[in-house]
């Protein structure tokens, strides 16, 4: 199986983030969130973000107040990428239902409907989606924040992949958890993103923090995040 090689200076931007912010990330902001929309953040976007035509953008709205989305992200519409949006919301108190969507012309159809088994992280500062390049595919990656974590304040994420025939899957992270099957391991723990294709996850043993790299990586028969080295020591 080949796997991608991650950018030594970009995991060393990485490594200095992860040290900065090792017992803060993922901490809720004080006062809850309603239902609110972003745009395209990081490297999802090009330039200045594009904002959803009136009609869309209505329409989205109307959308996510029937569906009790507690939030809504978009991506602009490019040339070469379709408008996509991501409403979330959690469902009996004990799961995420996220539904992806697609823009098409003044109105939004549904490509995909996952569920995450954690309550989402709606009140997350910064919004609890997040567009960001880790898989390499035609569309950005969503990553969606839910509650969990084994740090104080911590922050589980799932991260929804677009595949060439418009289907969504959350992507799973080889070997995270001893005793879990691959295909369920999809909960990244207390991860951390910077503007490059790889992160980090980190999670407490032992009274210590072990932080993870992760790359996405594709074989005969498999397409997951898998370990990477990560930045290596100077000197």
């Amino acid at each position: 199986m080949s796997t991608t090689t991650s950018n030594r200076h970009r995991t060393a931007a990485l490594a200095l983030l992860c040290a900065g912010a090792l017992a803060a990330c993922g901490s809720p902001a004080a006062a809850p969130a309603a239902s609110t929309t972003t745009t395209a953040t990081g490297t999802a976007s090009t330039g200045a973000a594009a904002a959803v035509d009136p009609g869309a953008d209505g329409a989205l709205a109307d959308l996510a107040r029937r569906r009790g989305a507690q939030a809504v992200s978009t991506t602009p519409a490019t040339p070469d990428h379709p408008g996509l949006a991501v409403l979330a919301a959690t469902t009996g108190g004990t799961s995420t239902t996220v539904t992806l969507l697609a823009r098409e012309g003044a109105g939004w159809r549904t490509e995909s409907e996952l569920t995450a088994g954690a309550p989402l992280l709606a009140d997350r500062e910064g919004g609890a989606v997040e567009w960001r390049w880790l898989t390499g595919g035609f569309a950005p990656d969503a990553v969606v924040s839910l509650r969990g974590g084994t740090l104080s304040g911590g922050v589980d994420a799932v991260i929804a992949r677009r595949e060439d025939d418009g289907r969504w899957r959350f992507v799973p992270l080889e070997g995270q958890h001893e005793g879990v099957a691959t295909a369920d391991d999809v909960y990244a723990a207390n991860p951390l993103f910077d503007d490059s294709s790889t992160f980090v996850t980190r999670e407490q043993a032992g009274g210590q923090v072990v932080v993870t790299y992760w790359d996405y990586a594709v074989g005969a028969d498999v397409a997951w995040f898998t370990k990477s080295p990560g930045p290596r020591s100077q000197g």
